[in-house]
């Protein structure tokens, strides 16, 4: 596939990445609350996984003052070929700083209802020194050292925003998001496509789109048709394989629809099905010294 051809022409850009996404953010991320309707897309021949279905709601919320928090649960009933059913359980929850100084996370994965892993913890950007300081609490005490370019999820949301703004098309960097049970980040490569018009158009109210997007709040807003591919640790070499794919059209205020996640033998897309936007308090204003 071209994207593995690609790889290895892209520069890196995390460090300036780092300093783009500690700018501001208020008009960058709206805070809402996002329900996708989970299919499967495709599978391999191979594949045992015969129907994939569910829902995910994914919540951002906070304020530029107070830090950035994003939850998620993903729930699925997978089929296998012979009928059999599993049913899949997916939560997590982070918190970052506007600065991406700080950033704490916890996820748990239950299969059938039963806990079948659990990983928590926190990290701290050391400039000084130009690394980040994992603390591991479960599934057991560890701690472990991040280069210092590395990004957390919201910046790495906000560099992706930041560039698609200004028509750049390719984005690398490094992320940790406590995923590998807290002990690995990724090499990511995001491929940015043109900037896509508003929905809104003069055939809206006839058009099922048109009133979808509407409903949806995103009618008059331009969008980005974005793919990111994640590689564990450095991802150096041009002919690995990612660990997954993800692919999505993003709006100007951080909403995403047209999920499709790419596991390698499978993938499954995710609907915009919902949106609730939710109220960002302002930031309290502190009196000035004299």
């Amino acid at each position: 596939m071209l994207i593995w051809g690609i790889i290895g022409q892209i520069p890196a850009a995390s460090a300036l990445a780092v300093k783009q996404a500690a700018k501001p953010v208020a008009s960058l991320l709206v805070p809402h609350r996002a329900v996708y309707e989970i299919t499967l897309a495709e599978k391999k021949a191979v594949v045992s996984v015969s129907d994939v279905r569910g829902r995910m709601v994914f919540e951002v919320t906070g304020s530029p003052c107070n830090g950035y928090t994003q939850n998620m649960r993903m729930i699925t009933r997978i089929t296998d070929q012979r009928g059999k059913q599993t049913l899949s359980d997916i939560r997590s929850s982070t918190w970052e700083n506007t600065s991406g100084g700080r950033f704490s996370f916890s996820s748990s994965q239950y299969f059938d209802q039963a806990l079948q892993e659990a990983v928590s913890g926190s990290a701290k950007r050391n400039v000084k020194n130009n690394n980040i300081h994992v603390q591991i609490k479960e599934p057991g005490a560890a701690a472990l050292d991040l280069p210092g370019d590395v990004l957390f999820p919201t910046q790495h949301s906000l560099a992706i925003l930041r560039a698609a703004r200004a028509k750049q098309k390719r984005l690398a960097v490094r992320i940790y998001d406590g995923s590998e049970q807290g002990k690995g980040f990724y090499q990511t490569y995001s491929f940015i496509g043109k900037q896509l018009p508003p929905s809104k158009q003069s055939h809206k109210k006839t058009s099922l789109i048109g009133k979808k997007m509407s409903r949806l709040g995103l009618a008059s807003l331009p969008s980005w048709p974005v793919s990111i591919s994640y590689f564990k640790g450095r991802g150096s070499k041009q002919d690995a394989i990612p660990s997954y794919e993800l692919s999505f059209r993003l709006y100007p205020n951080g909403v995403s629809r047209d999920l499709l996640i790419n596991y390698g033998d499978f993938s499954v897309k995710g609907s915009l099905d919902r949106i609730k936007y939710l109220r960002q308090r302002p930031c309290k204003r502190t009196k000035s010294r004299r």
